[in-house]
């Protein structure tokens, strides 16, 4: 018997799903209270319900705190969480690998890159409202996918072992080339791109077309990537136990693979490089619920956003007036996680 089946609240998966979006709205409003200044806890929620339905409430100072500073990074947070939640969930599957995140591949390498020529170029334009930084982040991430896919390819197929090399010898390729960049233009390219590099969901100063054009498709993404639940639980028995139960093996791993770098690049492009979200989050929601990736997978995207909200208070309201990276906080919550997991000798659930 497997750990998956023996998966504390497996029993009760349906409301424990239920009741995630609750406790997601939960710490969503605990984000939009807790500051150096604005609404009280007992007041965001009434100054926001107020606002939305044209109605002033509150004074201008927490209105612009609330609406126009807090609200857009709850909303990042919440769709970054969720994003990268599910893609780690995505890559631990067709890699069969507990250790897998969704930069294991190279996209946060492809990102970065693009954002330091952005920076390092001064370049200035907008596309549907989305700057430099975001843009070539995203492109660069599109075309870290692309050369690690050919990479990969032996024969029309995409074996795990060669994707998984592919991904590892091009993410520190473009390692060495971003480090490349900063030493020798240390001024142009220290501030932004290393803070970048650490994970921020203001850094880029993101603009709301933006935060609107993110949601709509990583969310999308991640609806997509739901759609294969059922074949990644396939995926798990075996190439061969799959392709017998009736599993397109290698369809499935390209779709999933695309799927699952397209929304990682997606995001990192607008929050950086947040480390240890979609390493963790899996193994918490496999741990709790079970490897029946039909749970699994929703129940991580509410669990990485409620995760990284938590991670991001606690990155702006620790050490006020300064705010530190909200990914130092995911790495210092993730590696005492992983250590405990050593130390206590348990096997990751549901993966062999």
């Amino acid at each position: 018997m497997t750990r998956a089946s023996r998966a504390p609240l497996e029993r009760v998966r349906g409301p424990v799903l239920a009741l995630l979006p609750l406790a997601a709205l939960g710490a969503a409003w605990l984000a939009l209270s807790v500051g150096s200044s604005g609404a009280r806890f007992g007041d965001s929620l009434a100054i926001l319900w107020a606002n939305l339905h044209g109605v002033a409430r509150g004074s201008e100072l927490e209105r612009s705190i609330l609406l126009d500073i807090r609200l857009p990074r709850v909303i990042l947070a919440l769709v970054t969480g969720m994003s990268l939640a599910t893609a780690g969930a995505t890559f631990q599957a067709v890699f069969r690998n507990p250790l897998a995140d969704p930069f294991l591949l190279g996209v946060a390498g492809g990102g970065a890159l693009g954002a330091a020529v952005a920076r390092g170029l001064a370049l200035d334009f907008r596309i549907f409202g989305v700057g430099p930084p975001q843009a070539l982040g995203f492109a660069g991430a599109l075309v870290t996918i692309f050369l690690v896919y050919r990479l990969a390819r032996v024969g029309g197929r995409l074996p795990t072992q060669t994707l998984l090399l592919a991904g590892v010898i091009v993410s520190f390729f473009l390692s060495a080339v971003i480090m490349l960049f900063i030493t020798l233009y240390p001024d142009r390219y220290v501030e932004g791109v290393m803070f970048w590099m650490m994970g921020s969901l203001t850094a880029l100063n993101v603009s709301r077309e933006v935060l609107l054009v993110v949601s709509v498709y990583a969310l999308g993404l991640c609806a997509a990537l739901f759609v294969f639940a059922r074949r990644m639980n396939l995926l798990l028995l075996g190439e061969e136990a799959a392709r017998h139960l009736g599993v397109d093996v290698a369809r499935t791993k390209r779709a999933l693979f695309v799927l699952a770098s397209v929304v990682t690049g997606l995001v990192v492009s607008v929050s950086g490089v947040i480390g240890f979200v979609g390493l963790i989050v899996p193994h918490l929601g496999r741990m709790a619920l079970g490897a029946d990736h039909r749970f699994l997978l929703p129940a991580s995207a509410l669990l990485g956003g409620i995760f990284l909200l938590f991670a991001d208070t606690i990155a702006r309201t620790a050490f006020l007036p300064l705010e530190i990276p909200v990914g130092v906080v995911t790495a210092m919550a993730g590696a005492p996680f992983f250590i405990y997991l050593l130390r206590s000798g348990r096997r990751e659930v549901g993966i062999e």
